[in-house]
């Protein structure tokens, strides 16, 4: 039996070819574990504000936003079920095996102070 990370990985590189090959403009984002410093593991995605995302069901997800400058883009992390209680109407399930959900819309800026954790990836 396969790994969910390992599933993922070979779903996102799937993704970003047919995409590529399509010509669509569409982030494909990557399943990260990271090992806590209390032991045990975390995944993450990371969410990006200027394009549309497929992100892959994780326990965290990170927010980013390029239009900042450098050391501002990182804006933070959020746990995956705060972030669905508070901008779940953002997310569309693809049906996809595993499961991944697209988004076109950043939360605003209210959504992202509701869920933002303090630490950093």
């Amino acid at each position: 039996m396969f790994s969910v990370p390992y599933n993922y990985q070979q779903q996102t590189e799937n993704l970003m070819k047919l995409y590529e090959q399509k010509g669509k403009d569409l982030f494909v984002a990557s399943y990260t574990l990271n090992q806590r410093e209390m032991g045990g593991y975390e995944s993450y995605a990371v969410w990006s504000k200027t394009v549309p995302t497929l992100l892959p069901k994780t326990d965290l997800i990170a927010f980013f936003d390029p239009t900042k400058p450098e050391s501002q883009r990182p804006l933070g992390l959020a746990k995956w079920d705060d972030v669905m209680r508070i901008a779940g109407d953002l997310f569309l399930d693809t049906q996809m095996f595993p499961a991944r959900f697209y988004v076109s819309k950043f939360p605003s800026g209210e959504q992202l102070a509701a869920v933002i954790q303090k630490q950093r990836i």
